[in-house]
């Protein structure tokens, strides 16, 4: 199953975009926060190397669109509305408390669903809508002669501005939660191994719908 849902294209991928995306933050933060009684990376440093690094995201993101489609792993990303709110109760459920108690996991990997549904949708929205908008006003922030002048009588620049630092802000949120649930697996590091070694992924069998529907009543610890 392992060589199915974490190939090594996907986990070389990953480990590059997750240290652009490190250096993106460490730099964007030297630059929004820069104080010359407190340098951490000297500024013009910092705008460089995020420019370099922001280029390097994008290529690294096409590579991903591109890989992710013709090998079939898009499907882990699409959306389905069957049972959707419902599912992600109960895996929400789990994460404020059944994993605190020793509540087995509602949604297991598998051949057919690697993500349980809140992974499923915040993966595809940091893939498919956070990282192409901190992209696309990145490279409008590099060649400001794309927006106009003047909008509701300040810089065109503002919202482009204000919409990236958004972007970058709530990349950081993802970011620190995919980290902090990466330690969350039978040991603190075997999620962690799994994703960038690819040397260990559950074999469990992922729920019936039944046991879903009875754990939305009775909470995760029904689940058996």
């Amino acid at each position: 199953m392992n060589g199915e849902l974490r190939p090594k294209w996907l986990r070389y991928w990953h480990t590059a975009q997750a240290l652009a995306i490190f250096g993106l933050l460490a730099t964007g933060l030297s630059m929004h926060y820069s104080d010359v009684d407190l340098v951490l990376i000297p500024f013009e440093t910092a705008v460089e190397a995020h420019n370099i690094l922001g280029i390097i995201t994008g290529v690294l993101w096409i590579v991903f669109g591109i890989t992710n489609a013709l090998s079939g792993n898009i499907r882990f990303y699409r959306l389905s509305a069957h049972n959707f709110l419902s599912d992600s109760i109960c895996q929400m459920r789990y994460y404020l408390k059944g994993m605190f108690v020793g509540d087995p996991p509602p949604f297991e990997p598998s051949p057919k669903e690697k993500f349980n549904p809140l992974q499923k949708l915040s993966y595809a929205m940091a893939m498919y809508l956070l990282i192409p908008g901190a992209l696309i006003t990145g490279l409008i922030l590099l060649a400001p002669i794309l927006v106009p002048d003047h909008v509701l009588g300040n810089s065109g620049l503002w919202p482009v501005a204000l919409a990236h630092l958004s972007m970058g802000y709530l990349l950081s949120i993802f970011l620190l939660t995919h980290m902090y649930l990466a330690t969350t697996g039978d040991t603190v590091s075997s999620l962690s191994k799994d994703i960038f070694l690819g040397t260990s992924c559950s074999e469990k069998a992922p729920p019936s719908s039944e046991k879903v529907s009875t754990a939305i009543k009775d909470g995760p610890g029904e689940l058996q």
